[in-house]
């Protein structure tokens, strides 16, 4: 089976790029920026200039493509008013009249963030920042999430499926922070940011063109999710394998950073030995 892959170069769809290609699918990516995913080519991808979504869409139904998978946000249709997420929700519309065996996956947020946004900042004595309020997440492994959806190639069926692409729990942001103290042993300096204050912030940034996708970012700090409703309400994708947990995947990362600081200490002591024999 042939795959076509949009997005090759982000988080999950390099990811998802690598696991078919391990499983022996034909891979053609598009991409905006080909310098960017050069990366890609290596391993064995044809890389595919961008042309856009739609006229993507409208090729689909003329070559007959079998199934068309699309990443949308858990919780999209709560947040239109969001320009990105408004985006995938009328994609996400355009493919359920399209007549083509259509995939939407759902998915709520990826432990790679978390290292940037809570991890290193703790690590590092830096301050991280926090919303006032602000709903969980089911962060999902990248890795475990690709093999998913390649696993779910196989179940090809007519009409359009919209499936949750989620972790086993929900965390909010005080229960990760919480996490990264007790892996680190270190205490967190947290600071509040009333989501006025970044409502505030995001329209400013609208203001300019070349902000924008600040503005963009900001908002989706405002996603507003029922997680137990959203796990409720949309069937999860079927899993073949155990999902890594948030808790084991944080272990394993301040293992490798503290066993490295230890190494990186002993070497230190060493070369501050001065013999006088």
């Amino acid at each position: 089976m042939s795959l076509l892959i949009i997005g090759g170069t982000g988080t999950l769809g390099r990811q998802i790029v690598k696991q078919a290609l391990n499983e022996g699918y034909q891979v053609k990516c598009f991409t905006r920026n080909l310098r960017r995913a050069l990366f890609l080519k290596s391993w064995g991808a044809e890389l595919i200039d961008w042309k856009g979504k739609v006229a993507l869409i409208e090729a689909a139904k003329i070559a007959k493509v079998q199934n068309f998978i699309f990443f949308s946000v858990l919780g999209a249709s709560s947040n239109s008013s969001i320009p990105l997420i408004d985006l995938k929700l009328k994609i996400s519309k355009l493919l359920e009249t399209s007549a083509i065996p259509c995939t939407i996956y759902q998915c709520s947020g990826f432990f790679q963030g978390i290292i940037n946004q809570y991890a290193i900042p703790v690590l590092e004595n830096n301050t991280v920042w926090l919303l006032g309020k602000s709903n969980p997440i089911a962060y999902l492994d990248t890795q475990d999430a690709a093999r998913a959806v390649i696993s779910n190639l196989k179940n090809i069926t007519p009409g359009t499926r919209t499936l949750a692409l989620i972790g086993k729990k929900f965390w909010t942001s005080e229960e990760v922070v919480a996490l990264c103290e007790r892996l680190s042993g270190k205490e967190a300096k947290i600071l509040y940011i009333p989501n006025i204050i970044l409502g505030i912030l995001r329209r400013f940034f609208r203001f300019f063109e070349f902000t924008w996708n600040i503005s963009d970012r900001l908002q989706f700090s405002e996603l507003n999710v029922s997680a137990n409703a959203q796990k409720t309400t949309l069937q999860e994708v079927s899993w073949s394998s155990e999902r890594l947990g948030l808790e084991n995947y944080l272990q394993e990362y301040f293992g490798k950073i503290m066993k490295k600081l230890k190494e990186t200490n002993y070497q230190q002591s060493q070369n501050n030995d001065i013999s006088f024999l």
